[in-house]
């Protein structure tokens, strides 16, 4: 889920080019002068050369308190901030936050004070940067969102400088045994609690065979060029 431009599924031969060939003003162009997506591409290892990077896990608390507060959404809470995009049909997504707008439920649920620990996390690991968009996402049970890929992305480059770009994390509160990601032909589970990020650069899928809803919250951090790439 993004508020930004999102590839449909399909396939074409992949570039001879690698993402390490590439400069930041070549890559911005490489995301920006094309629609057709491509079953491999340079940018797929840009971020980092893995599917799934495990950062962290907020407290137990912490998460048993926002899974409340999430159960207690009536259908007009997930609709008021409905985004339309390629994704819209198969998820449900209450923005909290975007670049320097706090919404409603960021005021009301206390959210600057209670995610302080998951900001924090974030910075140290990324060796710094600041979220551009803080969202719950939630997918219905039964329900598969289909193979994609998100971006652009990225921020324009400086002359002769990688660009920034924005790093999606995902913090299960609600989910089950049968809700998987499929990242590059890897899929895997992402526990209660933890904090992860996706490398949504490459194709990936979402599961959830479950009799019940999935929510995630997901935070799309505006990362250094610099920060870390050690996908594991």
């Amino acid at each position: 889920m993004s508020d930004l431009p999102v590839e449909n599924p399909a396939t074409s031969a992949a570039p001879a080019t690698s993402a390490e060939d590439l400069d930041g003003a070549s890559l911005l162009r490489l995301f920006l002068g094309g629609t057709s997506p491509r079953a491999r591409h340079p940018k797929d290892d840009w971020k980092f050369p893995a599917g799934y990077l495990r950062i962290g896990a907020l407290p137990g608390p912490l998460v048993d308190a926002l899974a409340r507060d999430v159960a207690a959404f009536d259908p007009a809470t997930w609709a008021e901030e409905k985004l339309t995009t390629y994704l819209s049909q198969y998820l449900s997504t209450v923005i909290l936050l975007h670049h320097d707008e706090r919404h409603r439920l960021w005021h009301e649920l206390g959210l600057e004070t209670r995610l302080a620990p998951l900001m924090a996390l974030l910075e140290e690991y990324y060796g710094g940067g600041a979220p551009v968009l803080i969202c719950l996402d939630r997918l219905c049970a039964a329900t598969t969102i289909p193979a994609h890929r998100d971006g652009p992305q990225v921020c324009a480059p400086s002359p002769d400088a990688l660009p920034a770009f924005f790093r999606r994390t995902h913090v299960p509160l609600v989910t089950s045994e049968a809700v998987d990601f499929v990242v590059g032909g890897e899929r895997r589970h992402l526990g209660r609690g933890e904090v992860w990020e996706i490398n949504n650069w490459r194709m990936h899928h979402v599961e959830n065979r479950g009799a019940s809803d999935r929510v995630h919250l997901l935070v799309d951090w505006n990362a250094p060029a610099t920060s870390r790439r050690d996908g594991r």
